[in-house]
């Protein structure tokens, strides 16, 4: 293909130098006294350029104009080896923006694995000693986030899901929000400890995140609405004071943050007729569900999968913060303020997911 672009204008031109030399018809295709006419609106020593004449004029003069064939099969060889050229480019650039993606996702699937290997699968939860059920409920959405995640990946590999042809955010966001999700489980749950080097690695990118996510949500929240950036200081200021009770009342605040984000976002008024019209699930109230609200948000987006890793998102977010709230004897765990801390950022990551894609869907 490149030959034939190198090649292909001078093997053009020597194959029809004789329709060239008829270059003069060209010239002889304009009408000059149209021309003249057009000139003389111009004349400011009689008149201001009277602008719906010289456009009437000019019209006049080009309709006359006969375009040889030559000239047309010119253009159209021009116009093939541009399109050629640009679908080159084209192809390029997207798998420098691919090497981009995977070279950053890399470090937070690794530090994934590492954390996951670690886990005592079959005692999630145990160490604030919480009670069955929301460990069991915290178990079964991890393992599907899990199994989303890696769904999400395959798809992405399928000629109708080419990781270049979607947001990046879509292949990002879910591989960040598995680590941050997998070391908050990892903190509650029995589990070995990592060597210098790997912990080392999980607290870099720990901070990356938590610098990442804060400064997002500070712009992102007003635009949304003012008063959600309220409660999210007020969340903040909750867990840093530490009171009493201080872990359900904060629980309670991130709780009722991530629900208005959802329904603000999106609202009923805008999601009820589109699930109506396309039979998806509403509760028992008439109003469309959380997981039918995700499905509108990300409609944009053709990935069924990403779409699971973020109904499966926000679900893994709220079922730890309730896992806290049924925490047993929080005095005499005495690391359960990092526990929190993690928590905290694992709510606060699954808003940056919704607003991430709030914006987006807007300017889409």
């Amino acid at each position: 293909m490149f030959r034939r672009l190198a090649e292909g204008p001078l093997r053009y031109l020597r194959e029809n130098e004789a329709a060239i030399a008829r270059m003069q018809e060209m010239v002889n295709g304009i009408d000059t006294s149209a021309m003249q006419q057009m000139a003389q609106a111009f004349d400011v020593t009689r008149n201001l350029p009277n602008l719906a004449q010289v456009s009437e004029l000019t019209s006049q003069a080009f309709q006359t104009f006969t375009m040889p064939e030559s000239i047309r099969e010119m253009q159209r060889f021009a116009d093939q080896h541009r399109e050629m050229i640009e679908a080159a480019e084209r192809a390029v650039l997207p798998m420098r923006s691919v090497a981009d993606q995977v070279q950053s996702m890399a470090a937070y699937i690794d530090a994934t694995r590492i954390a996951a290997q670690t886990l005592q699968h079959g005692r999630i939860g145990e160490l604030i000693q919480a009670a069955q059920r929301e460990r069991d409920l915290l178990a079964r959405i991890s393992d599907t986030l899990a199994l989303q995640h890696a769904d999400l990946l395959a798809s992405l590999s399928l000629p109708e899901g080419r990781l270049a042809s979607l947001p990046t955010f879509v292949s990002e966001i879910p591989t960040v929000d598995l680590f941050v999700h997998t070391e908050a489980v990892r903190i509650v749950t029995p589990h070995e400890v990592r060597e210098p080097g790997q912990e080392k690695r999980a607290v870099t990118l720990r901070l990356q995140v938590v610098d990442q996510t804060t400064a997002f949500l500070e712009v992102t929240l007003p635009e949304l609405g003012p008063p959600f950036l309220a409660q999210y200081h007020g969340a903040k200021a909750c867990a840093a004071d530490r009171g009493a009770d201080w872990w359900t009342q904060c629980g309670a605040s991130l709780r009722k943050l991530v629900k208005g984000v959802l329904h603000t976002a999106a609202p009923d008024a805008e999601v009820l007729p589109w699930a109506t019209a396309n039979k998806k699930e509403i509760d028992r109230f008439g109003h469309p569900t959380r997981a039918t609200k995700v499905e509108w948000l990300c409609n944009f987006i053709p990935n069924e999968a990403y779409r699971g890793c973020v109904r499966t998102e926000l679900n893994s977010a709220l079922s730890l913060i309730g896992l806290l709230d049924a925490s047993q004897h929080v005095d005499e765990f005495p690391e359960f303020e990092a526990v929190f801390d993690w928590a905290f950022l694992r709510v606060e990551y699954a808003i940056f997911h919704i607003l991430t894609i709030w914006k987006a869907r807007r300017a889409h």
